[in-house]
């Protein structure tokens, strides 16, 4: 699926265990996660390169995508 908040696409995965329900305003729902490599820097994941992700683990690199954004 496509991440607005990262810019880019990413997998996702259902918590295994007791951690795979949660609740919203007491609507039970399945509990789901990106996928580790998805946050992994090109080092480790080579298919990260083109996120432009070379920088730490777990951090993605948004400066480009979001230009004309104010981020902080």
């Amino acid at each position: 699926m496509f991440v607005d908040v990262i810019f880019r696409s990413a997998k996702i995965t259902n918590l295994p265990g007791p951690n795979q329900w949660t609740s919203y305003k007491d609507i039970p729902m399945l509990h789901y996660t990106i996928a580790k490599n998805d946050l992994v820097n090109a080092s480790v994941d080579s298919s990260n390169a083109g996120f432009n992700q070379f920088g730490p683990e777990g951090l993605i690199n948004v400066t480009t995508c979001a230009e004309h954004i104010p981020v902080r």
